[in-house]
């Protein structure tokens, strides 16, 4: 007897979906992990892993990193620099739809999203491939983009060390139009449970809240909330009016599917006499990363609602 075309196809995919992973899956650095694709539709689940595995081998070898099909998002080898996750939508007249989008692990943003034209599900083999072509240049995109962070971060890190070297800050500008300068100390605090230092990543998000405040940003190292003579000693030395202080209180995390978190940061901005002018431990509402998404992604979600919510207090506080 002569089995129709899906479902000949169908048992293909299930016979890729029970080929084992890669013996040493995330290894290399920099390497790729394609997650098994999900879907509204119960009849489209079982293409999944499948589907993953499909679009893991035609990205192998294209995308300039090592690819690996990688089945529990839960336990992402450290190495692993890039997340793709994507769902299996269905359409009329038979035909689906494969969606992707690229994440970093750590940051817990999407670095693109893409998405096929609607084919006949017979045809999901081809719709892998249509997909692995869309995201080659956002996998291209999103490594300069991410060369670029590591540079920039690279020369603050140097300009920094240089300050701390010779024990002043840079001073801020004084041509007419110049944002004036907002010292950031960097982040005191961490999560030990999870072996998590706050700095770098609220000290960045610290960073970008004074931008956001129309102030020039400047990190120096007090770390966390330091004496007042001593901000007042820095403040000095950088002819600059605030510093804008912070410490992880406390972080908690838990699992429901995916990495969970809520946490306690504590802000305080500081005038030039040393004396707070805002000072708040901000609690955070429990954050929900995505599937991938690591401690470190968590820990920027929650620095990001602590510096949202005292963003309004601290905007009124320097307009003063």
């Amino acid at each position: 007897m002569r089995l129709p075309v899906v479902c000949l196809f169908a048992c293909a995919l299930a016979a890729l979906a029970a080929a084992p992973a890669p013996a040493h899956a995330g290894d290399e650095q920099g390497a790729i992990a394609v997650l098994p694709f999900t879907s509204p539709e119960k009849r489209l689940e079982i293409y999944g892993v499948p589907v993953s595995r499909a679009l893991t081998s035609e990205l192998r070898g294209a995308a300039g990193a090592p690819v690996h099909a990688v089945s529990d998002p839960s336990s992402l080898p450290r190495r692993i620099a890039w997340v793709i996750d994507g769902r299996i939508l269905a359409r009329g007249g038979g035909k689906v739809v494969l969606e992707a989008r690229l994440r970093d692990p750590d940051r817990g943003n999407a670095a693109g999203q893409v998405a096929t034209r609607p084919r006949p599900l017979r045809q999901i083999d081809q719709l892998a491939r249509d997909l692995a072509r869309q995201l080659l240049p956002v996998l291209a995109g999103a490594e300069s983009a991410r060369a670029q962070r590591a540079a920039s971060a690279a020369e603050r890190r140097a300009r920094t060390a240089a300050e701390a070297a010779s024990h002043r800050p840079a001073p801020a500008p004084r041509g007419r139009g110049a944002a004036p300068v907002l010292l950031v100390g960097r982040t005191g605090g961490g999560v030990a449970s999870a072996g998590l230092d706050a700095d770098p990543i609220v000290t960045a998000t610290a960073t970008e809240l004074a931008g956001r405040l129309g102030r020039r940003p400047v990190v120096v190292e007090l770390g966390g909330i330091a004496t007042p003579g001593a901000v007042k000693a820095a403040l000095a030395g950088a002819r600059a009016s605030h510093a804008l202080l912070s410490e992880v209180r406390e972080v908690q995390f838990s699992w429901l599917g995916v990495l969970t978190a809520r946490g306690r940061v504590r802000v305080v901005l500081v005038d030039a006499a040393g004396s707070a002018l805002f000072d708040s431990t901000i609690e955070t509402d429990t954050l929900v990363g995505s599937r991938g998404d690591r401690h470190e992604a968590l820990l920027g979600f929650v620095a990001r609602q602590a510096m949202e919510i005292a963003a309004p207090r601290l905007r009124k506080v320097l307009a003063r």
